[in-house]
This record gives C-alpha cells, sequence and structure tokens, in this order.
C-alpha cells in the first residue's frame, strides 16, 4: 500500500514512476527463507503491477547465474548486499534507454 500511495502522488503530480526489482541478498548472515519469499513476492508484484510506468531488473543484472538468490561475487562489495564498483555499473546498465530519457 505504500508504494501504490507514493505512486499516486507522483503521478498526481505528472511525474513517471519506475520501480527497481530488489537485489539478491541470500548471502546476508540476517538471511532466512521468508525474507527471500518477502523479496520475490515484492519483486513480483514490481514486474506484475499496473500502477506504474515501468521496472528496472535489478536483481537480475547482478544475480549469480548458479544462483539467483545471491549477488555474483564479480558485483559484491564483500557484505553480499551492496555492489561493488561493477555491480554499480551493471545496474547503470541494466536501465532502459528509454526511462532515463523521459
Amino acid at each position: 500500500e505504500g508504494y501504490k500511495k507514493c505512486i499516486d502522488i507522483a503521478h498526481r503530480k505528472g511525474a513517471k514512476m519506475y520501480l527497481c526489482t530488489i537485489l539478491p541478498c541470500k548471502r546476508m548472515l540476517t538471511y532466512c527463507n521468508d525474507r527471500n519469499g518477502l523479496r520475490e513476492k515484492v519483486n513480483e508484484w514490481i514486474r506484475t503491477n499496473d500502477y506504474i510506468d515501468g521496472y528496472i531488473e535489478f536483481d537480475k543484472a547482478v544475480a549469480d547465474k548458479d544462483d539467483p538468490a545471491i549477488m555474483a561475487l564479480e558485483f559484491d562489495c564483500g557484505d553480499t548486499l551492496h555492489p561493488n564498483e561493477n555491480g554499480s555499473m551493471a545496474l547503470c546498465n541494466a536501465v532502459p534507454e528509454h526511462i532515463y530519457k523521459d
């Protein structure tokens, strides 16, 4: 509901609203299946809702090819949650051109 409220406010002001999927974070020390399940539910909502103007696949941009619930080591800053420079560049490259030209 919080997302919907923010999206509604943005649209009333004439702004477009794009959301990014939540990055994989399975390696975190505080990780549990419920948290990843919630991440997956939110990402699915981002991909399928009718409220936003589009979305960016950040999770897929940095996911490990063998286990998409974790960030690939080449993109991990070392804390298993935040991207390093290569990961940040992968996120930048995941933004479709039409979004930043709008």
